[in-house]
């Protein structure tokens, strides 16, 4: 079993050739192999990750734990003074409890997690940087520890280009209901890993009646799986989503299935660990372009995605919040890591004062971010008014409104946003925090994306009617003509896909010597992979920008929606550059290649494995240094979260010859899964394990094609490409498939290689690159059109289209 998500690798001639295209496209100059010190201390990072609660693990933590000492090393850090605090905190047994709950709502581990960054982004080298992580995780909270680590991992250009493991891999409680975990636990302590000899005949007794067991759906809350090879053994045990699965008392349950995607919260994790609300970039030296427009795009892309998934569930719109009216409730079923539960909030439930702020404070800032919106100025510390409505008016008004460190007046505009989640989210201090105050659970709850809503709504809605209304000339390209757009038939469909628990079922044993594999499976959305034909015209040779758009047509009612709310709840699934020739061009683009998405990060047990081989000299770790904050040296894995094709079309593959894919949802016989689940381990170097994965996942004979190359560096997290579409409805849910080139405008030299970095329209570039294209990052939806007329430009084309949700079955009975 996979330390985490895994799922199907079905790569046809197709995909290989787009994936041959596209890796010899990259610039081998930067794509240099690891030296054997750039593996050592990849290692070194990823044991960080491992046994948070025992450092004796491994003998070098537990010797730095006890000699290492800060206050004997001043000269090998930047900043000094911090070291001295941070020392201080620790003689006065000062620091924010281990058995609390971490949360950025609260000042004092606010304040606590703000100087363990200064110490150790100011580490003067590697060695001391490692020394001090390890030294300072023995003592801190540990939410704080990974919070603040995972963040200066992403900011230090020595350890920038390091993996380290997706959230749900690090403490998965915080991800999978706590049932699940509880059963996880209940297995270690049942000691499967020592099995005596009745366990291991119960287990080959259960072996015997797999084929039952695994060919129909499992008893509710019990173990699916338990099989015994040896030594080694395997559990996986159903998830059920954490919200009420009550549709008619509480309709928003429909929807958890997106809510607890666990792609969609490593997006939210990773734009709060790229972007913390407190970093201020002038202290640091360290600046994000346009980041304050950034965090106004992902906010309206996160609540255009989640109107139209309402739409595929005939939900309506998401409602605004009112002060007095009640609250919708949520009840996360989930506990924070000191096993405290994560509040839920009970419908009916009203906004009202907190300790971190009250409705007073909020309605005066409310008053003068409005102000400062109306005037077109707002006002700095120093009391010189910044214009709102100028080139860079739009970023520094998400900045005042969603950050701390780079807010332009802070003590007199504070952050808006944060402060409504607070008021939201926060209880009596008693009270452990809810969902919504922390980055790794927020995007569960409903109520984040009322917040979001009633946000644009007050804020937004405002800001755009002050400036002019985009007309003809504004958006319209001379010479350029989009005639025509040929879409793949669109069809959705559920998989199932698996989470180890070993970091809350392994403790007391080494992660190489770990011999039980207790992994969670759950359902979540994906989609066919689809391609589309763009024609364009063209007068000269240009090169051109390409965005993709999918918008609503109808509302839950079915009544034709006004063009403005088709523009607000525009998702865009593609943006890349291109190059047309005078006269008429074809422009195709496969989903993989969506520079909006990611496909699942590698997991933890593979780059473990990889390194070890490389260190072995048994495998070639090559580094790919695309500046990015979030950098890891593994193969581009867009294929792994490939649904199963059930054929390839001759338009899908633009000309080349029709090719049948194997049909998936037939179950495979034992034998032939565990010679395939065999080979799968042996290329991956991992211990031999017959397993009961999903059945209907695996055609008889049939294997994951390895990918050509296991050498380029990718951005690990961001949009889920397998969100990447609607789930859509059995009819067929009618959206609007929309293309817009425009003239390729270039904001720096960099331009071409950010479009390697996956998500970078949700994540941005690296720290002092400009963000590809000046204009508006949302251009041309980032502002109303003065009227129908001037938004039907050439160069814009709209074409309806459906998206089907079908089963696995349905799928491929389409086939035969």
């Amino acid at each position: 079993m996979d330390l985490s998500i895994k799922s199907l690798l079905i790569l046809t001639t197709f995909h290989k050739v787009a994936l041959d295209d596209e890796l010899e496209s990259l610039n081998p100059a930067r794509r240099n192999e690891a030296s054997e010190d750039f593996l050592q201390k990849q290692l070194k990072i990823m044991k960080l990750f491992l046994w948070q609660y025992d450092t004796q693990m491994y003998d070098s933590f537990s010797s730095i734990v006890h000699n290492f000492k800060l206050e004997d090393n001043l000269e090998h850090f930047q900043d000094s003074e911090a070291v001295r605090n941070f020392v201080a905190l620790e003689k006065a047994d000062a620091f924010f409890p281990k058995s609390k709950v971490f949360t950025l709502s609260e000042t004092r581990p606010r304040k606590e997690a703000k100087l363990l960054f200064d110490i150790l982004y100011n580490a003067k080298d590697f060695d001391t940087f490692f020394k001090t992580a390890v030294y300072t995780r023995e003592w801190v909270n540990k939410g704080l520890f990974y919070y603040v680590f995972r963040t200066v991992l992403g900011m230090r250009e020595d350890t920038k280009y390091f993996y380290y493991p997706a959230a749900y891999e690090i403490y998965p409680s915080a991800f999978l209901d706590e049932r699940v975990i509880q059963k996880a636990r209940d297995a270690k302590i049942r000691d499967y890993v020592h099995a005596s000899r009745s366990e291991i005949r119960l287990f080959k007794r259960a072996q015997q009646t797999m084929n039952t067991v695994c060919g129909e759906r499992p008893v509710r809350d019990a173990l699916s799986t338990a099989l015994q090879t040896g030594d080694y053994q395997e559990v996986v045990i159903p998830v059920n989503y954490t919200g009420k699965w009550d549709s008619e008392r509480d309709p928003e349950s429909v929807m958890a299935y997106f809510r607890e995607d666990l792609g969609l919260n490593m997006l939210n994790v990773a734009f709060h660990s790229k972007y913390p609300t407190w970093f201020d970039s002038a202290h640091y030296g360290k600046y994000n372009d346009r980041k304050g427009e950034l965090f106004l795009h992902y906010l309206h892309q996160l609540i255009a995605r989640y109107y139209l998934e309402r739409l595929s569930n005939n939900l309506p719109e998401t409602s605004y919040i009112t002060e007095g009216e009640p609250l919708v409730g949520y009840f996360p079923g989930l506990r924070h890591s000191n096993g405290a539960q994560v509040t839920p909030r009970q419908p009916f439930t009203k906004v009202r004062d907190t300790k971190a702020i009250s409705l007073s404070e909020y309605h005066e800032h409310f008053e003068r971010v409005m102000q400062a919106i109306s005037l077109g100025y707002a006002i700095a510390e120093n009391g010189t008014h910044v214009p709102l409505r100028g080139e860079h008016g739009l970023n520094i008004l998400g900045e005042m409104l969603g950050f701390v460190g780079d807010n332009i007046n802070y003590k007199y505009y504070d952050s808006v946003y944060y402060q409504a989640l607070y008021l939201l989210g926060a209880g009596d201090e008693k009270i452990p925090p809810s969902a919504l105050l922390h980055p790794d659970t927020a995007l569960r709850d409903p109520l984040y994306y009322q917040n979001i809503e009633t946000f644009f709504r007050d804020y937004m809605y405002e800001y755009a009617t002050t400036l002019p209304k985009y007309k003809y000339d504004n958006v319209a390209v001379s010479g350029l003509n989009v005639e025509s757009v040929d879409v793949d038939k669109l069809i959705t469909y559920f998989e199932d896909v698996y989470v180890d628990l070993l970091p809350v079922t392994g403790y007391g044993f080494k992660y190489d010597d770990n011999k039980v594999d207790v992994s969670a499976k759950l359902r979540r959305l994906n989609h066919s992979p689809f391609s589309y034909r763009v024609s364009v015209s063209s007068d000269k040779e240009a090169d051109v920008l390409v965005k993709v758009f999918i918008t609503p047509k109808y509302d839950p009612q079915g009544r034709t929606l006004p063009m403005d709310t088709r523009i607000f709840y525009a998702f865009e699934i593609d943006r890349f550059p291109a190059k047309v020739s005078a006269g008429k061009n074809i422009i195709q683009r496969r989903s993989h290649e969506s520079t909006v998405a990611v496909s699942d990060p590698p997991t933890f047990k593979q780059m473990w494995n990889k390194t070890h081989g490389a260190l072995n000299g048994k495998e070639t770790f090559v580094v790919d240094k695309v500046s990015s904050g979030f950098s890891l040296f593994f193969h581009r894995l867009h294929f792994m979260a490939s649904p199963p094709l059930s054929r390839v079309t001759s338009s899908s593959l633009a000309g080349r010859s029709d090719r049948s894919v194997p049909r998936i949802g037939q179950p495979a016989p034992l034998s032939e899964r565990v010679k395939m689940k065999q080979r799968r381990n042996e290329r991956a170097g991992e211990t031999t394990v017959p397993t009961c994965e999903n059945p209907g996942a695996t055609p008889p004979g049939i294997e994951p094609a390895s990918p050509r190359r296991e050498d380029y560096s990718a951005r690990p997290y961001g949009f889920p490409q397998h969100l990447l579409l609607p789930k859509g409805d059995e009819y067929g849910l009618p959206v609007q498939f929309v293309v817009a080139v425009f003239s390729y405008e270039e904001a720096s030299s960099y331009d071409r290689r950010a479009y390697d970095l996956q998500s970078f329209t949700l994540l941005g570039t690296d720290f002092g690159v400009k963000f590809p294209d000046p204009r508006p990052i949302s251009f041309p939806l980032d502002r109303p059109f003065r009227s129908e007329y001037d938004a039907q430009v050439p160069n814009i084309f709209t074409k309806e289209v459906r998206i089907f949700h079908k089963t696995l079955d349905e799928i491929n009975e389409t086939t035969q």
